[in-house]
């Protein structure tokens, strides 16, 4: 059985972990949508 501690401190780092991959997955979204605009303005 995990103590309290070490259940917190788990809980932590997956919150962590999801916030980073949440905000690259983000990030990544960003660069493709100033790519699209990039390429949409090169079309004209």
């Amino acid at each position: 059985m995990l103590s309290a501690e070490t259940q917190q401190f788990s809980e932590d780092i997956t919150k962590h972990k999801f916030k980073e991959m949440i905000s690259e997955h983000i990030f990544a979204i960003d660069k493709e949508d100033e790519l699209l605009e990039e390429s949409m303005k090169h079309h004209d």
